[in-house]
């Protein structure tokens, strides 16, 4: 009992913080009225999944396992060869059945590190929606201005064949 109880009060504690996120929002259901280049909108379980992915992805965590490693470094608690995949470990991210919602959780032994590596994963994560939506605007916006720019043409060409008739 003794020994026991030495070696659980010896023994580091582990911490763990978790949030959720909705993936799916109104913002990107109320846009079935797009043409067929980009119906990929309604394909709800692909993006889902797609989503999940990337959010797993050195592209969107980069920054958050710098800084992780950044702090680490600067509280002498851990030698700077810490590696992503060893790092990613510690993070769980799973997809909840039936739902558009992401349960987000972080495991470490530091509980003041707990919270701002949550916030910058949820940073991370808006910055990366935020520049899908205004590429998804953008590449509509040009598929617009081209139809604009097509029936212009069809409008002046009409105009002009109308006023050779009227001569």
């Amino acid at each position: 009992l003794i020994i026991s109880s030495l070696i659980s009060l010896a023994i580091k504690r582990t911490w763990k913080g978790e949030f959720q996120i909705v993936l799916a929002d109104k913002a990107s259901q109320s846009l079935s009225f797009l043409p067929s280049q980009f119906a990929d909108y309604n394909d709800k379980n692909n993006e889902l999944k797609t989503q999940v992915e990337i959010l797993k992805s050195p592209s969107v965590l980069l920054n958050v396992f710098d800084f992780v490693k950044l702090e680490k470094v600067n509280k002498n608690s851990f030698k700077s060869n810490l590696r992503f995949d060893k790092w990613q470990d510690n993070l769980d991210v799973k997809l909840i059945k039936g739902t558009s919602v992401l349960k987000l959780s972080y495991i470490d032994k530091d509980k003041s590190l707990i919270l701002p590596v949550l916030n910058k994963i949820s940073n991370a994560y808006q910055a990366y929606s935020g520049s899908k939506k205004l590429k998804s605007i953008n590449s509509l916006l040009t598929y617009y201005e081209d139809q604009l720019n097509i029936y212009k043409a069809k409008t002046e060409s009409s105009l002009r064949a109308t006023q050779q008739f009227a001569i």
